[in-house]
């Protein structure tokens, strides 16, 4: 077993915010999968002495299931409320409320009052909703549009808003907030990020705020006025934890279904031949979509967990209390997985992927996820069937969690 921190390869420490990075990261993950899957790069945040980086499919698995890694170090059933270091910022003060960012038990308890918003039956009575939003947006674009505003996110937008009984006529502050939050959960965030992810954060708190005092006036059937009823009821949800949620759900409900449906339309236009299959044979478009959330994943890294103990992990020792983020979008492209990983296969089958995750932290609405992507794929490529990318250069958001297009122009 190799020492902690060090990395036992040539390797410079791996940076995940160069702009090489972000514009291809899976030649990046290609490279230190093969020299050093376990690796011990550059802080995720400054003033951190590294992190360690895992590339391949069996370590990152093995990190999403074990729950001897957790969110918050020291765990904080050991430390006194009043002696847990204070939040350094708005948004991570909010953040640090999100499923996400808890272990159980209070990721449990939360997680069982979110989770019945996204059970099966919801999604199968929401499919109609999608279908009738993806037809009417079609209906109204011309021959050229931007596939990711003008579509995927007024699309995946308004599913969720309806969920947690956002207005309509929010969408576009919605947008800009959101993308300000998304600056907060980026590796390695400077101060202009992390100052723009707090005036968003501020910004829904005060949305949010105003829709649950009207809720509490006039009950709805959505997902705010279910909290206010379990919280009311005593279920041990508080105002900070019923806002957070709300936050958390806005912003993870449309923003990476946004990157889902413009990473996998920009993958099936660039490789014609697999576009052509699906027009083909409509019905692999489940598997389609299961194919592009593992080739071009819209979520690329996990969020940092730490070992309550020293242990083992791929041949490395991981010190109790290090850092540890796992490269889903690496795992994804694994040889040892997925046989020519870098091919576009809409009809591979085999071992799943982990884009939506595994283990306690799954994403709660994969399966809502799932269904948008396929809707909105599908009707795409049946009523658009001369759909091509305008030729435009192509510039991904400067993001190293979230992969995505700011923009992609199409015409058809």
């Amino acid at each position: 077993m190799e020492a902690s921190n060090t990395g036992g390869t040539d390797l410079e420490r791996f940076n995940p915010f160069l702009p090489e990075f972000i514009d291809n990261p899976y030649s990046f993950y290609e490279r230190y999968r093969a020299r050093d899957p376990v690796h011990w790069g550059l802080p995720q945040s400054p003033g951190r002495p590294g992190c360690w980086y895992l590339f391949k499919y069996e370590d990152v698995s093995a990190l999403l299931r074990d729950r001897r890694f957790v969110r918050r170090w020291p765990p904080a059933p050991k430390i006194p409320p009043e002696a847990r270091p204070q939040p350094q910022s708005l948004f991570q003060e909010v953040c640090d409320r999100w499923l996400f960012s808890l272990d159980p038990p209070d990721h449990s308890r939360l997680r069982s009052l979110v989770n019945k918003a996204f059970s099966p039956r919801i999604v199968v009575e929401l499919r109609p909703r999608i279908q009738e939003l993806a037809n009417g947006l079609l209906d109204r674009l011309g021959d050229s549009f931007d596939l990711v505003n003008d579509y995927a996110f007024p699309l995946s937008f308004t599913v969720i808003g309806d969920i947690l009984g956002v207005r309509p006529e929010d969408t576009q502050d919605f947008r800009a907030w959101s993308m300000a939050v998304g600056d907060g959960i980026n590796l390695r965030q400077g101060s202009e990020g992390l100052e723009r992810a707090n005036q968003g954060t501020q910004a829904l708190l005060s949305y949010f705020r105003d829709r649950v005092a009207e809720r509490r006036r006039q009950p709805r059937a959505d997902l705010i006025s279910s909290l206010i009823d379990a919280r009311d009821a005593g279920e041990k949800l508080s105002e900070e934890e019923l806002l957070a949620q709300c936050i958390q759900l806005i912003f993870a409900g449309h923003e990476t279904t946004v990157n889902h449906i413009g990473n996998g339309m920009l993958a099936l236009l660039q490789h014609p031949e697999q576009l052509a299959l699906l027009r083909r044979c409509p019905e692999l478009i489940d598997n389609a979509v299961n194919e592009l959330l593992r080739f071009d994943s819209p979520v690329q890294t996990t969020a940092a967990r730490k070992p309550m103990e020293d242990l083992e992990l791929g041949g490395k020792l991981i010190r109790a209390g290090e850092p540890v983020i796992a490269f889903v979008g690496s795992a994804n492209r694994d040889p040892a997985v997925f046989p020519e990983p870098d091919r576009l296969d809409i009809t591979r089958s085999g071992a799943p992927h982990l884009a939506f995750g595994t283990g306690i932290h799954t994403c709660l609405a994969a399966s809502l996820g799932r269904t948008e992507g396929a809707i909105a794929l599908e009707t795409l490529v049946r009523r658009r069937p001369g759909l091509r990318l305008t030729g435009e250069p192509l510039a991904w958001r400067p993001h190293a969690v979230l992969r995505g297009l700011p923009e992609l122009r199409v015409h058809s």
